[in-house]
């Protein structure tokens, strides 16, 4: 299963997955979900 889901900085901050793109100022915070894994980006 693959889903996207935005999420807010407090949650981004508090996953503990690899991250896809670093936070690097103003930015929208979002996760990947596929087949139960887990990648943040902002």
């Amino acid at each position: 299963m693959f889903a996207f889901y935005e999420i807010g900085k407090d949650e981004y901050d508090n996953l503990k997955c690899p991250c896809l793109f670093e936070f690097d100022g103003d930015r929208t915070y979002a996760k990947i979900e596929f087949d139960g894994d887990l990648i943040k980006f902002a």
